[in-house]
């Protein structure tokens, strides 16, 4: 009985060590001939172009202003002193 066992186990693990191996090579000479998104961007230049604003519009900056300065509070270095 334990021959047996030992007979299947042995041919299952010669079949599952093939099964790694070709998948090895194979996912190997996938890797060797390139995906085809690494061919399309070596064939089409890069858009690196930025759209201008159309004109008449304000552009961020100028669409929210900074407030004006506020005068600073005076402190207590800057009080009268009382009389007594």
């Amino acid at each position: 009985m334990a021959r047996g066992g030992a007979t299947f186990l042995t041919k299952l693990t010669a079949f599952c060590a093939t099964a790694f191996f070709l998948t090895s090579l194979g996912l190997s000479f996938v890797g060797l001939r390139g995906s085809v998104s690494s061919q399309l961007m070596k064939e089409s230049p890069a858009v690196t172009d930025t759209v201008p604003a159309p004109v008449g519009e304000a552009s961020p900056s100028e669409a929210n202003p900074k407030p004006p300065p506020t005068e600073p509070e005076p402190s207590a270095k800057d009080a009268v002193p009382a009389n007594k």
